[in-house]
This record gives C-alpha cells, structure tokens and sequence, in this order.
C-alpha cells in the first residue's frame, strides 16, 4: 500500500494519503477523512477557529458527514493502527521521522 504525505503549504495541515483515501490532520489532530469512494467526514468535536478553517478548506465546498466523538474516536484508533501502525504514533512521526512538516 502506498502512502503518499502533503504539507500542502498550509502551516499546520497535513494530508495523509493512503490509496484512494485521505486523512486530514490539523496540528496533530487527526480531525476528516475522505472514503476510497469520495465520501467525507469529519469529527462533530470543536475544536479551535484555525481548525474549523482547515477543515472547511480540505472540504471545499463537498458535503460531509458529521460524526459523534464517540464514533470518531473508534475510527481514529482503527485508521491510525492500520494505516500508521501505533496509537503512539503522530502525524508527524511518520517514516520514522522522515516526515514532510506543513510550514
């Protein structure tokens, strides 16, 4: 499988792409995903206006859905475990610290 890692340009996003899917990370907080079949979602958590902004220019205009913390914090465990390998690990430990950091 491959993972392909985008800094975007934006200072504090980062975009992890695992074959058809996205996750979108804001600081290090795993906060939408994109499904290998273009469905959207994001957690229902509030988090700050700087995220709230990433998260809806990551969007861009695409219907999302809108999921429970609950709900949102099983998926990151089962996301971060499959894709990433550790709980331990952040968006920006990846490759063993060979990670492209959003400037």
């Amino acid at each position: 499988m491959q993972f392909t890692i985008q800094a975007n340009g934006k200072k504090n996003v980062t975009i992890l792409r695992v074959g058809r899917m996205e996750f979108l990370f804001s600081y290090q907080t795993f906060v939408a995903w994109e499904s290998e079949h273009g469905e959207c979602f994001k957690t229902a958590e509030k988090f700050s206006v700087t995220t709230s902004r990433h998260v809806t220019q990551w969007l861009d205009g695409r219907k999302c859905v809108t999921v429970p913390e609950k709900v949102w914090e099983d998926w990151r465990e089962v996301f971060i475990s499959k894709f990433i390998g550790t709980m331990e690990s952040s968006p920006h430990s990846f490759y063993n610290g060979e990670f492209i950091q959003a400037k």
